[in-house]
C-alpha cells in the first residue's frame, strides 16, 4: 500500500482505498488457498488432488464472480476503481496466469470473464510494465517461478 500511495495506485479518496484494499486481498486469500492447497502438498497426491477439485469448484469460481461483477459495475474498462490503474489492478492481473494453470481456460479466460481479461490485457498493454517484462530482473523472476512453480 505504501508504494501504491507514493506512486498513484491507491485511490484519490477513502472510499476507492477501500475498494481497492478489499479486492487486493481478495486476491491475496486466493492466492495463500492456492500455494497452500497446491504447492504445500506436492509430495502428497491424494491430498494434492482434494485440493486442486476444492480449488477448481469452489475458490477459483468464487474469485472470479465476485471480481468479474465488480469489474463490470465498474464499466469492464479493465480497473476497479475508476479508470486508472490500482495495487488491486495489477495483483489480479498477475494472477490470472497462475489460475490459469491451475484451470487452463474453464474459469478464467476472454469469453467467460471478459471484464477479469479486460484487466489482464490494460495491464499487459501498459508501457511500463511491458518495460518491466522485458528487462533481465524480470526475466530472472519468470524463470524462477516456472523452475520452483511451474507457471
Amino acid at each position: 500500500r505504501y508504494l501504491g500511495r507514493i506512486f498513484g495506485f491507491y485511490g484519490d479518496n477513502h472510499f476507492e482505498q477501500t475498494v481497492i484494499d478489499q479486492f487486493f486481498h481478495s486476491t491475496s486469500s486466493l492466492l495463500d488457498q492456492i500455494f497452500s492447497r497446491k504447492y504445500g502438498y506436492k509430495d502428497h497426491p491424494e491430498i494434492l488432488e482434494e485440493n486442486m477439485k476444492k480449488l477448481s469448484e469452489t475458490y477459483i469460481p468464487t474469485w472470479a464472480k465476485y471480481h468479474e461483477a465488480h469489474l463490470q459495475a465498474n464499466g469492464a474498462n479493465g480497473h476497479y476503481v475508476g479508470n486508472k490503474f490500482s495495487i488491486a489492478d495489477v495483483r489480479s492481473a498477475n494472477t490470472i496466469t497462475l489460475i490459469q494453470s491451475i484451470t487452463g481456460e474453464t474459469i478464467v479466460s476472454e469469453s467467460k470473464t471478459p471484464a477479469i481479461w479486460k484487466l489482464k490485457t490494460t495491464i499487459e498493454a501498459n508501457s511500463s510494465y511491458i518495460a518491466y517484462t522485458e528487462s533481465d530482473e524480470f526475466k530472472a523472476h519468470a524463470k524462477g517461478n516456472k523452475e520452483l512453480l511451474g507457471y
